[in-house]
């Protein structure tokens, strides 16, 4: 939050230096904080925000250098640039994105004034050299082996380029004709037009076709899209200065037609804050996330939940970041092991990693479902030889999943049903179903209405998962009935089990919340989906109903 209001005011002086007009700045910096994406992600903790700070600090140190009067404040205000150029790439690699215009843009202003030597490019380079410093963190992390969790091994120049180049997860990848109204023309500095709207134009629109040709995720996906639009925080910020700009020069249009300038600054003014307001009210409700604890409610209720010295094989972001967060930096359950599923298949991982891991015993060098030694040396392992080495020391769970690729476990060990996890045992491991719900059923303290949050937000995913773990036992149970192999008096009792956990799921739990949802927030703009919801969940318990009557009369009467 602290950098978010540092850059609505960076953005305020840099407008307001680039029109000469508060309103604008205003106007401008309005309209981009109180924008949805701009808002969510400004309370969000990513890197995101810090990103929106660095490209307002450029875009007022490019305003401010043009502005300049003098050399040696230019040649000052170059290196500034180029410093805060280096630290911007050491948050975001998208900046360079907004760095391949403005540093062409610098360059040119200074060779066009005849100001460009040799020595301002080696002083350029150094300043730039100097932002990218952060980065040496990483080789003297990897060296120390002190970090607990990593995302690479940093210690060799090509592990470093591989790290900062993103190669792992593919580099740059997510998976009117006419005179126009004269802007450039009214936008004066001295007695030259100001360059910065070209230059605008020109990073939007290098940006937007960047992105529309490197975006490899589906967007069909409601949390793939809102992984998608973050990354156009950046244009956006561009497009709010243009809305700033633009309304700075309409104002100078108008009263030079009108000659009322009195009353258009009246007007402009009204205008400005009815726009702000607007946007305060309409994305209030949707942004406002000083009460959100979802996500580390979610990650404190599966840890608390896991078995006494248990080894968790995390997949996906949602587990392994909040289960890691409150685990390593709250210190939350340190009987604990987190294992990350992809992870185990760098090479870098257990070489970097394995020496904190403790109590977990890697046959080899890393994760592979084609085991044996490579040409490297380095020996695969697959998970079935994993769960061999590790399944009779402690309790091991995979949340939420297990890869796909590696199917070597089938038949040897089977997967039961753990809230959102699921615990791995060896085949044949005597099942007590009564004993089972018991534990089970009791693991987590969730009441959030389901389908209750945005489906681009990492909530509604927390949320989704928090109630399938609720599903998840009753159709386990179900599954296990329709094995024909079951003794018949076994497959009663468990459809008998499994209809009551999904009764109480429908009837208790999914109708409840929603009835009460519904009577505490009656004005909800979702209300008439949330009635028809209602309404559908019920004609789906009469239908359980009817299940649970044949199904007695088809196995006997104690179902």
């Amino acid at each position: 939050m602290l950098f978010f209001l540092i850059i609505i005011l960076f953005w305020c002086a840099w407008v307001n230096r680039a029109t000469g007009s508060p309103t604008a700045a205003i106007y401008g910096a309005g309209v981009f904080a109180f924008s949805r994406l701009t808002w969510q992600w400004a309370v969000s903790t990513d890197v995101f925000s810090l990103n929106n700070l660095f490209g307002s600090l450029l875009l007022l140190l490019s305003v401010c250098f043009e502005q300049a009067a003098e050399i040696q404040i230019r040649v000052k205000l170059a290196w500034l640039v180029a410093f805060c150029s280096g630290l911007s790439l050491c948050n975001q690699h998208t900046m360079v994105l907004g760095l391949a215009c403005q540093a062409p843009w610098l360059l040119y202003q200074l060779y066009r004034r005849k100001e460009l030597s040799w020595r301002i490019m080696v002083q350029l380079s150094a300043f730039l050299a100097f932002g990218l410093l952060p980065y040496m963190y990483l080789p003297l992390s990897s060296w120390s082996g002190q970090a607990r969790w990593s995302w690479g091994d940093a210690s060799s120049v090509r592990g470093l380029l591989m790290h900062v180049l993103r190669q792992e997860y593919g580099t740059f990848s997510l998976a009117k004709a006419g005179s126009g109204s004269g802007m450039l023309t009214l936008l004066r500095s001295g007695q030259r037009a100001s360059e910065l709207p070209l230059l605008l134009l020109l990073m939007i629109l290098l940006y937007s076709l960047f992105f529309a040709w490197r975006a490899n995720l589906d967007i069909s996906n409601p949390l793939f899209l809102g992984v998608v639009e973050r990354f156009w925080l950046q244009p956006l910020l561009l497009l709010s200065a243009m809305a700033g700009i633009g309304l700075s020069a309409l104002h100078i249009q108008l009263s030079s037609w009108l000659g009322r300038p009195g009353l258009l600054k009246t007007v402009k003014w009204l205008l400005v804050a009815t726009c702000i307001l607007w946007q305060l009210k309409d994305n209030y409700k949707s942004c406002n996330k000083s009460q959100d604890t979802v996500v580390e409610e979610f990650g404190t209720n599966v840890l608390l939940s896991l078995p006494k010295a248990a080894l968790v094989l995390t997949r996906g972001d949602l587990p392994g970041n909040a289960l890691r967060y409150l685990h390593y930096c709250r210190g939350l359950r340190p009987d604990v092991t987190l294992v990350d599923q992809e992870m185990m298949t760098y090479t870098w991982y257990l070489p970097s990693l394995q020496h904190h891991l403790h109590g977990v015993h890697f046959p080899g060098s890393r994760w592979h479902p084609a085991e044996g030694r490579l040409l490297d040396g380095s020996v695969t392992f697959s998970l079935r030889t994993f769960l061999d080495q590790n399944v009779g020391h402690r309790p091991i769970l995979a949340c939420i999943g297990l890869n796909e690729g590696d199917m070597s476990w089938r038949g040897v060990y089977e997967r039961r049903p753990w809230g959102v996890c699921e615990r791995l045992l060896p085949a044949g491991t005597p099942f007590h179903p009564e004993s089972w719900i018991e534990v089970s059923q009791e693991l987590y303290n969730w009441s959030y209405p389901h389908q209750g949050f945005e489906q681009t937000s990492w909530e509604a995913v927390a949320n989704e998962e928090m109630w399938q773990a609720r599903m998840k036992n009753a159709f386990f149970l179900y599954e296990l009935a329709e094995d024909q192999r079951q003794p018949l008096v076994t497959r009663r009792h468990l459809y008998k089990l499994s209809y009551q956990l999904y009764w109480r799921i429908i009837s208790t739990d999914a109708i409840a919340h929603f009835t009460h949802y519904a009577e505490k927030e009656p004005m909800d703009h979702d209300m008439p989906m949330i009635r028809l919801t209602i309404q559908h969940l019920r004609q789906e318990l009469h239908k359980l109903h009817s299940v649970q009557a044949q199904n007695a009369e088809l196995l006997g009467p104690s179902v």
